[in-house]
């Protein structure tokens, strides 16, 4: 019999499960079989061996530095205002140094032997077709939910709490009590500023009010005490949600106000007794703009089924060509052109929603023949004529209707590459194929002063600037959706031919050229002081890069780190970015919570397999701006080292991950509240 391996370890006691199995137990706790298969690890059996040892918990020096820097945290600076370089925040020189001399050092070994190897990223368990939370609403496979409810169930096992509770339904902040009696409209100078900041900076593609008509709207409020008839309540609730929004991009606002213009257009909203209007949806989709600036997901959610179906019950997705052509028919233009802008919103919003939650649209192709708005500024469109535009080649509208086509594009990729039918690896590749295509020929397309290859989006008037940079956000993230299913299901090369392996490579690399295209867009928006802490959208579009590059990194450990770093430094620049971001109930704070623990997971493994065993020295400082109390992933199996990725989803299912991060209970109370 050949002698066993210099490194092997003897383990003393097994856990109850392998125990009764007969099989071969880590010693941990939990070991690696119950953590692979979400069990839970008891050592109740008696122990009849000698003294009874302590239960083995790996550590990691390492990690230790990392979590104690995690902990710091960093002072903030005043909220509502862009991001700036200067506010992001780093640690300091001593705790920098400090890690990087544990990371050059080898793996420290326990008195035991060695640190069992962890299980590759790329090798985790398939997840069920579909999951449910405890109200039974269904969880599809592109959600990242469903790996939040199995990793919630390890932590509630492991603190023996029986207590089962929705993550879904436990997410969204508690709203402050509103009184009704103490609400006051803002001064009249107050209120025209942000109707400016609101069609200047809140709505650059997404274009569905009408400013004229909301100026009216409020000359009437002001001067005459209340709106006029008909809808004169869903008219003040369009006002208030507008009040709401642009109130995040203020400096001079304080953040609870926008929730309590938020609660107010609520309330008049409730007071409408006529039937269902166009403002009535306008105020609701407001509503729905602002839940997602507020992390307020699962009420965004809700909000916009409802907004969807008076969109359907409307007509809004249906042309009205022929009633529109009839001569005895009294036209208002800025009714139809706002129906038309409204529907085409809703629907792209509808698209990124679908991508995030993992769930089917709300609005459907198959049902849809609306035509795309008109080419008009406001100032153009009166209620009795569309004004022929002088200088159309800059039209404010121009990259309104780019995102909606862009839209369209993404709702192709949602249906073919993530549906419920299986695609063969040849198929899948030539939808890829096909879906790129459309990408390029729509990015051909752009008006030359929207396409950041012809003109440099820096010298274009913020408005323009800022419409370039959120077209150049959401084709870099359609391209990740398209490819990203390549990064973690590389082919075996001897599995498929030698096309399909060019062509697999060819879709990484598309992958990771779109996540930096992001991460350069974020830099840019960033000098010029365009990054808010309440642009969701940037925000989103930036984690998704950068779990890219991390999970690139991670896939590419045994390679040369000429080969990676680039990727690595440029996911921690970004991840950096958006840990600077000063309000701390933006999603920018919870994206930056997974960015964070999937980052230290990078460190750990390209620490562990790496021939260099580090991150090279050049590497920028490990920052992390979050000020948390603990290393939540460590708490599945009670130690401070980080939990190796085997449970982690497909990477489908990586993409709403951090949306569903607010689930997580910061104080771990969790017999209340629901964990990732």
């Amino acid at each position: 019999m050949p002698p066993l391996p210099a490194h092997r370890q003897r383990v003393s006691r097994a856990c109850d499960l392998c125990k009764k199995r007969k099989i071969r137990c880590t010693g941990d706790r939990p070991c690696q079989l119950c953590f692979r298969d979400n069990l839970e690890c008891r050592f109740d059996a008696p122990y009849a061996r000698g003294k009874n040892k302590k239960k083995r918990t790996p550590k990691n020096e390492a990690n230790k530095v990392l979590s104690s820097i995690c902990t710091k945290g960093v002072s903030v600076v005043q909220a509502c205002s862009p991001v700036s370089h200067s506010t992001v925040a780093s640690t300091s020189i001593d705790e920098t140094s400090q890690l990087r001399d544990l990371l050059e050092q080898p793996e420290n070994k326990s008195s035991g032997g060695t640190v069992q190897d962890p299980t590759p990223i790329g090798d985790s368990l398939p997840l069920e077709p579909g999951q449910a939370d405890r109200l039974g609403h269904f969880v599809g496979e592109s959600s990242g939910l469903s790996f939040l409810i199995r990793l919630r169930r390890r932590l509630v096992q492991d603190t023996g709490s029986a207590y089962e509770s929705s993550v879904f339904t436990l997410g969204d902040p508690e709203l402050p009590i509103f009184d009704e009696n103490a609400f006051s409209w803002p001064p009249r100078e107050e209120a025209d500023r942000l109707v400016n900041t609101f069609f200047e900076l809140t709505s650059a593609t997404y274009r569905y009010l009408h400013r004229p008509t909301v100026e009216g709207w409020i000359r009437q409020f002001y001067d005459d005490g209340d709106v006029s008839e008909p809808y004169s309540h869903g008219k003040k609730a369009v006002l208030l949600g507008l009040f709401a929004q642009a109130s995040g991009y203020s400096q001079n606002t304080p953040a609870v106000d926008g929730l309590r213009y938020f609660q107010a257009s609520e309330k008049e909203l409730n007071r409408q007794t006529q039937p269902t209007h166009l403002t009535t949806v306008q105020a609701l989709l407001l509503a729905c703009f602002f839940t997602l600036t507020c992390s307020r997901l699962n009420h965004c959610w809700s909000l916009f089924g409802t907004t969807a179906r008076l969109i359907l019950a409307l007509g809004l997705h249906r042309r009205r060509r022929n009633k529109i052509q009839q001569k005895d028919v009294v036209v208002d233009w800025v009714q139809v052109e706002c129906g038309k802008r409204l529907f085409w919103s809703a629907y792209t919003l509808d698209k990124y929603l679908a991508a995030i939650f993992g769930r089917p649209c709300a609005l459907s192709d198959d049902e849809t023949d609306q035509d795309f708005p008109a080419v008009v500024d406001d100032h153009d469109l009166t209620s009795l004529i569309i004004k022929p535009a002088v200088h159309q080649n800059m039209n404010k509208m121009l990259a309104p209707i780019c995102h909606h086509k862009l839209g369209r594009i993404l709702c192709q990729a949602l249906k073919r590459l993530y549906g419920i039918v299986p695609l063969d690896r040849a198929k899948q590749y030539q939808a890829m194929s096909e879906l790129g295509a459309m990408v390029r020929e729509w990015r051909d397309s752009l008006p030359y002063f929207l396409d950041p290859q012809k003109v440099d989006s820096r010298i274009l008037r913020p408005f323009f600037q800022r419409q370039s940079n959120l077209l150049s956000l959401g084709s870099g993230h359609l391209e990740i959706l398209i490819y990203r299913p390549c990064l973690l299901s590389e082919p075996d090369e001897t599995d498929i031919s030698i096309e399909l392996q060019m062509t697999s490579k060819a879709n990484i690399q598309s992958c990771l050229d779109a996540a930096m295209s992001i991460v350069a867009t974020i830099d840019a928006m960033v000098e010029n002081d365009q990054f808010y802490a309440i642009s969701w959208f940037a925000h989103y579009q930036a984690f998704c890069a950068v779990l890219v590059l991390y999970t690139y990194t991670i896939k590419s450990k045994l390679k040369p780190s000429s080969s990676w770093l680039s990727y690595y430094q440029a996911a921690e620049r970004c991840q950096g970015l958006i840990a600077a971001v000063p309000k701390t109930d933006s999603l920018a704070r919870r994206l930056h919570l997974i960015m964070e623990e999937y980052r230290a997971e990078v460190v750990r493994q390209v620490q562990w397999d790496s021939p260099q065993g580090m991150i090279p020295s050049n590497s920028p400082p490990l920052t992390s701006n979050l000020d948390i109390t603990t290393n939540w992933l460590a708490l599945a199996d009670g130690n401070e080292e980080s939990l190796p990725l085997t449970d982690l989803p497909n990477w489908e299912q990586l993409d709403s991950l951090a949306l569903d991060t607010w689930n997580v209970d910061f104080d771990l109370g969790l017999s209340s509240a629901g964990i990732e």
